[in-house]
């Protein structure tokens, strides 16, 4: 499938959850939820565990700031209606963007800019963002497992702070290093030159991306001429 049809379809999917009423919209999200959570990564990472916990992270800290009178210990309802819209929110977005993570590979997003004409170095930039926090995490990994080989004890998650922060200096230099040395790759082989490029994925348009485009365009109408209302 085309990376841009998979963006049509997660910004379709963004509209239909925030453009609905309850309980629609919350079936909706949970549908979500639980689709980019059991869908194969075609990428050498799975970032579900990671994703897991920053969308458990943002629900608790919503229900801590609107949800309870601290003052008066109890549980304050419009509060809780406050979570839930914001929950919907931050939910619909997080499930789209772990879906577009796990089912797009880095090669065919690069396509994707090069064949949008967009600045190559803002191509550059975004791409070496996407390239950066994966591989931060399996140096994060590696360091562990040397500590932990070591005899060094990382059985909670404070001792593994600690065993990691003399080595964050080391993890983020080598990581600058590498990304120095790919950009001076990069230009010996020509990146700024202009014309045709030959050595990514040519990216082509199928019956497939037709058929899920007019499907997800058809709901996207569907909902505006109901009056995004289908509670």
């Amino acid at each position: 499938m085309h990376p841009a049809t998979r963006f049509f379809i997660a910004s379709c999917f963004v509209f239909a959850a925030l453009s609905t009423k309850e309980p629609i919209n919350y079936c909706i999200v949970g549908f979500g939820i639980l689709y980019s959570f059991s869908v194969k990564s075609r990428n050498n990472f799975n970032p579900t565990k990671v994703f897991a916990r920053m969308l458990v992270f943002a629900i608790i800290v919503l229900f801590l700031l609107n949800g309870i009178h601290f003052h008066t210990r109890t549980i304050n309802v419009k509060g809780l209606r406050i979570v839930g819209d914001a929950s919907v929110r931050f939910a619909s977005v997080f499930a789209a963007t772990l879906w577009l993570v796990k089912r797009t590979v880095k090669e065919e997003f690069y396509a994707l800019m090069l064949s949008l004409k967009m600045p190559m170095v803002a191509t550059l930039v975004v791409f070496r963002a996407i390239w950066f926090l994966p591989h931060i995490f399996k140096r994060v990994r590696d360091v562990l497992l040397a500590h932990k080989l070591r005899g060094i004890k990382s059985s909670n998650v404070f001792r593994r702070s600690l065993a990691l922060a003399p080595a964050l200096y080391a993890i983020f230099a080598s990581m600058l290093l590498e990304i120095c040395d790919s950009s001076v790759a990069l230009v010996s082989k020509g990146i700024w030159i202009h014309g045709r490029k030959s050595s990514f994925i040519q990216l082509r348009w199928s019956y497939k991306d037709w058929i899920a485009v007019g499907t997800a365009g058809a709901i996207v109408i569907l909902l505006i001429f109901k009056g995004c209302n289908f509670a």
